[in-house]
């Protein structure tokens, strides 16, 4: 079995359903008296155990060619596909997890109409919540700065002996009304 180097201290950090454990062996840093401190040395990922349904809806997001977000049943969202990261105006890799009720702050979600709009009343929390469909137009503010309209549609997802495993969210933009032809 192998040892570990004297002063070494492990740490462990868990995002976006990977654990980053990070060994940190002891650095001397010249001081009077001389100091120790810690650093980065070695950096592994490990896949954390998830289910089975979770990892095949995060394997068909990727495809989707419509943005779709991912939640646990915790309420952090764990995932969106590139076609959301278009519209969001920001890549997954550079938001990291959220909890699904700071998305309201980060892109100021409003109703339709420019009026605030309850946490509450945002379609994943109400599907995480109530575990039932939810659907309703918003409005945000992308990471651009231009607000958009989009439609938004939550979906349970429920797993093998009926296990809640979270939110599917997809969005979209309504298309522009069209004037009846004569």
């Amino acid at each position: 079995m192998l040892s570990r180097p004297p002063c070494t201290t492990k740490r462990v950090l868990k995002r976006a359903g990977y654990r980053y454990e990070y060994d940190l062996p002891p650095q001397k840093i010249q001081a009077d008296p001389p100091l120790l401190i810690q650093g980065p040395s070695r950096f592994r990922v490990m896949a954390t155990q998830q289910p089975l349904e979770m990892i095949l809806l995060r394997q068909l997001a990727t495809h989707l060619a419509s943005p779709v977000w991912i939640l646990e049943a915790t309420g952090e969202l764990v995932f969106y596909n590139e076609p959301a990261e278009h519209l969001l105006g920001i890549q997954f890799e550079e938001v990291g997890p959220l909890v699904a009720v700071e998305l309201t702050e980060m892109f100021e979600v409003t109703e339709a109409d420019g009026e605030p709009l309850a946490e509450s009343d945002l379609p994943v929390v109400d599907a995480l919540i109530n575990r039932t469909p939810a659907n309703r137009l918003v409005r945000f503010r992308a990471k651009d700065g231009v607000f958009r309209l989009v439609e938004i549609l939550a979906v349970p997802i429920v797993g093998q002996g009926d296990r809640f495993l979270g939110v599917l969210a997809t969005f979209w933009e309504p298309e522009p009304e069209r004037e009846p032809e004569p």
